[in-house]
């Protein structure tokens, strides 16, 4: 019966440990790269809030 060596083999390979440890790292990765651009828009707007305080107080600033 090849459907049923089928099955099986789909089966080992859900089962897998190497699989489970690929998904862990993609997914690992893909939350750190979430996370570091989180972190640079939050940086960002820290940087311009922080540019337009210094151009409020030296207009000469942008020049």
């Amino acid at each position: 019966m090849p459907y049923r060596r089928k099955i099986k083999n789909a089966v080992r390979r859900t089962a897998s440990i190497s699989a489970w440890r690929t998904r862990l790292v993609f997914w690992a990765g893909a939350a750190f790269v979430g996370l570091c651009a989180t972190l640079l828009a939050q940086a960002s707007s820290w940087a311009d809030a922080l540019f337009h305080t210094w151009v409020a107080r030296w207009g000469w600033l942008p020049l």
